[in-house]
C-alpha cells in the first residue's frame, strides 16, 4: 500500500469508527486538535503527514494504547503532520 498523504487517505484505509485521535503538528508541544474519529473537521483530515519529522524512526500514525490521563487514559492515534 502507498504512503497515506493526509489523514482523510489514512481514514479511507479502514474502519477507524469511533477512533480516538490525537493531532499534532510535528515539533509542537500542544495537540491541534483531538476527538473522535467520527468528528474530524475537514481542515484537519486535509492536513498532510508528517513523514519525514523531528524523529524520523517515528512514523507520522501510532496507536497507543492509552493516550494519556487528560483523554481518560482512551486508547487511540497520536498523528504528525505538517505545518
Amino acid at each position: 500500500m502507498a504512503k497515506c498523504k493526509t489523514i482523510y487517505d489514512f481514514l479511507k484505509t479502514g474502519d477507524y469508527c469511533g477512533a480516538n485521535f490525537v493531532v499534532y503538528i510535528d515539533g509542537e508541544e500542544d495537540p491541534i486538535w483531538a476527538g473522535s474519529s467520527l468528528d474530524v473537521p475537514y481542515w484537519v483530515a486535509e492536513l498532510k503527514l508528517e513523514y519525514e519529522g523531528s524523529d524520523p524512526s517515528e512514523p507520522p500514525i501510532s496507536y497507543r494504547s492509552s493516550l494519556g490521563e487528560e483523554y481518560n487514559n482512551k486508547p487511540g492515534f497520536v498523528i504528525a503532520c505538517k505545518e
